[in-house]
């Protein structure tokens, strides 16, 4: 019963983050993408990193993107977005982070 209910809670907080940062509360999505990516899920490390590159601090962003590709490295937009990272701050400035 206490894998279930854990399963749902760590859905409920990514779900929950993804509707703040719609919101535009970037650090409210923060807060609950680095809840949700304490047990390393790949999804929620991910967001957590899109919010920190979103905060201006880059250097945190792919840290966590490198600790999602760690976790589940096959996923496209781990490595998407730390491409766009990396390219954005080399100066390519017409590359969009969604």
């Amino acid at each position: 019963m206490f894998v279930v209910v854990f399963i749902v809670v760590h859905a409920g907080l990514v779900e929950d983050g993804v509707a703040l940062h719609a919101r535009g509360d970037i650090d409210g999505a923060l807060r609950l993408f680095e809840a949700a990516a304490e047990v390393g899920d790949p999804e929620a490390l991910h967001n957590s990193a899109v919010m920190q590159y979103m905060r201006g601090e880059p250097l945190k962003a792919l840290a966590l993107l490198d600790a999602a590709c760690r976790v589940q490295c096959d996923v496209a937009n781990v490595e998407n977005t730390r491409g766009v990272v990396l390219r954005r701050e080399r100066g390519d400035s017409w590359i969009v982070l969604v």
